[in-house]
């Protein structure tokens, strides 16, 4: 089973209707995981090869500091306490390990590992989610499977929502 959220385009409307456009390429359904690398909570270079052997929920999230940002990652955290250890949830964020580690602290978010995307801009690039000249990412969900390839991808339309966490959740098979 696949899914692409329906939304494909290179534009993205920001809140109060602004379009913007988005940089990269936006991977297609069984194509192979694109490489790319993002920084850890000390700044050394990762890559998601790190999970193989797993499958990974993978959240895009722009910046901690706003609501849906917020919002994205607890809702990441939650799911990761519903899915059994073959499946690994992480989020690559747009914010510096800085303003990871102090939302982390503030939110209590426990149970997934979140890195940064603020020095290479690689993650956003990989999933053709990078918002031109601001160098944030728009909320995106993926699933990538053992095999290391894109199964599911979601990517919001509009910077004032979130993709479907319930849409992953129906995917994965997860039981409430």
């Amino acid at each position: 089973m696949s899914f692409l959220s329906q939304a494909t385009e290179s534009v993205v409307t920001l809140a109060g209707g602004k379009p913007v456009k988005l940089e990269g390429d936006r991977p297609a359904i069984q194509s192979n995981l694109p490489s790319f690398q993002f920084a850890d909570l000390t700044f050394q270079p990762k890559q998601l090869e790190m999970y193989a052997g797993k499958t990974i929920v993978l959240g895009l999230v722009s910046s901690l500091d706003t609501g849906i940002g917020t919002l994205q990652l607890k809702e990441l955290d939650a799911l990761a306490q519903k899915v059994d250890g073959d499946v690994a949830v992480i989020a690559i964020t747009s914010d510096l390990p800085f303003a990871i580690k102090r939302v982390l602290k503030e939110e209590r978010i426990e149970n997934i590992d979140v890195y940064s995307d603020a020095l290479w801009h690689e993650a956003g690039h990989a999933f053709g989610v990078e918002i031109q000249y601001l160098g944030l990412m728009v909320s995106s969900l993926a699933v990538i499977d053992k095999e290391q390839k894109v199964a599911y991808l979601d990517v919001t339309q509009d910077l004032s929502k979130l993709p479907s966490i319930k849409g992953v959740e129906q995917f994965l098979g997860v039981q409430e």
